[in-house]
């Protein structure tokens, strides 16, 4: 369980590193240029190929085996940490409130951003039974 829940911790490392490297592009370059939702939208598979690649790379390198439970703490693990780390870090820099973070849930934008939230919790199982 330990390697799980520190496989959980290196997933979600990898993808919030490129999350937090592209969000300045999307909020500075891209938003002021084609709104929020298209922003989001550009950013979308730039996120998905990262969380494909640190699914498969983390479970390979930290030899995560393909049972169900393990592949879920890896994946929810990563999506609970994400969700934490964009309140913790992402409302302060943004100087936005609680209240605001969720009526941004609720946009467009936000939905998308929950789908992606969602793929990262599923991927590790979805890569690990294509394998299989």
């Amino acid at each position: 369980m330990t390697r799980t829940l520190t496989a959980a911790a290196h997933y979600f490392a990898l993808v919030f590193a490129v999350g937090f490297g592209l969000g300045p592009v999307r909020v500075l370059l891209l938003e002021p240029m084609v709104g929020n939702t298209v922003a989001v939208l550009i950013e979308a598979p730039f996120m998905l190929a990262a969380i494909v690649w640190a699914a498969r790379y983390v479970s390979r390198r930290m030899q995560i085996s393909h049972v169900l439970p393990d592949l879920l703490v890896m994946g929810g693990g990563a999506a609970v940490l994400i969700l934490l780390a964009d309140f913790a870090i992402g409302l302060p820099l943004r100087g936005i409130t609680m209240a605001d973070q969720f009526n941004y849930l609720v946009t467009p934008a936000g939905r998308l951003y929950l789908v992606l939230v969602a793929i990262l919790a599923l991927a590790p199982v979805v890569l690990a039974r294509r394998r299989a």
